[in-house]
């Protein structure tokens, strides 16, 4: 029996799978499979992040378990049903502008949250550069330089805010993915979500950067600058074929 086969023998379908994980689900329980070796104080986290998290009212899974199950670690939860957001957009291109409100309205609910983490947004960055052994000496010092100018913030930050990680469901919203949770500034978070976006679509990274800003007031050029940081710290650590574009956002050329 293959690994997937006896992970969907025990927890139902195969819905989603990600760089670190694979989820299954049956009826209302969804499981999160992660690989082989992945760190159980990772998992820990985003299980306790997601009790936060749901205590403070917004629409996620709800966390029930971890559990080691043949040798990999597991995150047992309520499971959250629906279609990607990016599903969406791409299938409902007419209301791009009405889609991207409800997305920054979504993000900066988000924000606006006040909940003591241990951990800190900037410092994550800032150590995921430094431990960056994909860049080269001189751009990592750089990089360092432009982190260290970052604003602290204690806003709740998802770190990894894009439609990929919102399901839409009859018109209700619900996020998930909560690893990358942190407190820290919310320009800079929104600055991930920005390059996220653009990564695949420049057209709607720029409409997001436009109604993030009217309805936050930030100016862009305070989203922007953090781009390089954003760009440091996923280099080497997602696909190849991202690596000239990331190098290029590093660069300021983008």
């Amino acid at each position: 029996m293959s690994t997937h086969e006896f992970f969907s023998e025990h927890f139902g379908e195969l819905v989603g799978r990600g760089a670190q994980a694979a989820v299954y689900a049956r009826e209302d329980i969804a499981v999160k499979v992660y690989n082989p070796g992945y760190g159980k104080e990772h998992v820990f986290y985003e299980a306790a992040m997601m009790g936060f998290v749901e205590a403070a009212g917004l629409a996620t899974p709800r966390p029930i378990e971890v559990l080691s199950v043949a040798g990999q670690m597991c995150l047992k939860m309520s499971r959250v049903t629906g279609q990607s957001f990016n599903t969406v957009f791409a299938g409902d291109l007419g209301r791009a502008r009405e889609l991207t409100d409800d997305l920054v309205r979504l993000q900066m609910e988000i924000h606006g949250k006040q909940i003591t983490l241990p951990i800190s947004l900037k410092y994550r960055l800032r150590d995921r550069l430094r431990f960056n052994l994909n860049l080269d000496p001189a751009r990592r010092q750089a990089l360092l330089a432009l982190c260290d100018l970052m604003p602290d913030g204690d806003a709740l930050c998802h770190g990894d805010f894009h439609g990929a990680n919102i399901l839409v469901d009859n018109g209700a919203y619900g996020v998930i993915d909560w690893i990358e949770v942190a407190k820290g500034d919310a320009l800079v978070d929104a600055s991930h979500s920005y390059m996220t976006i653009g990564i695949t679509s420049r057209e709607w990274a720029e409409l997001y950067l436009e109604r993030y800003c009217a309805a936050s007031d930030a100016e862009r050029e305070d989203i922007l600058r953090w781009l390089p940081v954003q760009a440091g710290s996923l280099y080497g650590l997602i696909p190849d074929k991202f690596s000239p574009l990331l190098l290029k956002i590093m660069d300021g050329q983008w």
